[in-house]
């Protein structure tokens, strides 16, 4: 097995996943900022099953790494990205280069959009709290009322009645 081809075989297929994963981050930021959970819901099973996609290729990645580092008699716990280059012609090494820097924007970008995700996601969850406790104080604006006896009972209105 040609072990150099294969690594830039799978590399350029978790390449195409980590782009769908980020254009799909992308999409899933206007959804979370136009408040449409459904659509949510959606994209969410669609990033998962790009997550297990990608751990399929992180899996044949690794298997081929471990081909190329018996390939090349390094022990695989050694191997880094540098040490690879060492031993490849000029042509292996730039398409490595390039990859690698494409991988890593892409990374960056992901990461950078998952994290813009996560603070309007959690902005949204303080709006809706904010908002459950307005409406909550709206319907009841004393939780306490006074017996005959004049003693204090607590009564708890819920905005949501549960008894049917």
């Amino acid at each position: 097995m040609d072990y150099l081809n294969e690594l830039i075989r799978v590399l350029n297929e978790e390449k195409k996943l980590y782009t769908k994963l980020t254009d799909l981050a992308h999409d899933k930021q206007q959804v979370i900022i136009a408040n449409d959970v459904e659509k949510l819901a959606d994209y969410l099973r669609e990033e998962q099953d790009l997550i297990d996609k990608i751990e399929g290729i992180e899996k044949k990645r690794r298997q081929v790494v471990i081909g190329l580092c018996s390939e090349l008699d390094i022990p695989d716990k050694e191997l880094s990205f540098s040490k690879l280059r060492d031993f490849l012609d000029e042509g292996s090494r730039i398409k490595l280069d390039q990859l690698r820097t494409s991988l890593l924007k892409i990374l960056e970008e992901l990461h950078q959009t998952n994290e813009t995700n996560r603070v309007l996601i959690e902005e949204a969850l303080k709006i809706n709290d904010f908002t459950i406790r307005i409406l909550t104080q709206a319907v009841s604006p004393s939780s306490s009322t006074y017996t005959r006896a004049g003693v204090e009972e607590n009564k708890s209105q819920h905005l949501i009645d549960k008894r049917v």
